[in-house]
């Protein structure tokens, strides 16, 4: 996997979560220190994967993030030559 850190500036739906429910929403921009996380599994581990991210991320506040999950059409292992899920 990589990790990438960065700072970004997006917009939060809600800086106070009552307040969200009430339906008053504050669309400032925010400045925050980020990561991007980029791992590649096969489809068997990616459910397991997904549950382990999810259950060391989360905290039930904004702010904890996202899980996007996208296919990858071909893997080579260059050293190798390994293709598919060999070179995972």
């Amino acid at each position: 996997g990589l990790i990438y850190v960065s700072t970004g500036i997006g917009t939060i739906a809600a800086l106070d979560p009552a307040k969200a429910e009430e339906g008053e929403c504050n669309d400032d921009f925010l400045r925050k220190d980020s990561i991007l996380v980029v791992v590649i599994v096969t489809d068997d581990a990616m459910q397991r994967t997904i549950d382990a991210i999810v259950s060391a991320a989360r905290t039930g506040k904004i702010g904890d993030g996202k899980i996007f999950v996208t296919t990858v059409d071909a893997v080579v292992r260059i050293r190798t030559g390994e293709t598919g899920a060999d070179a995972v």
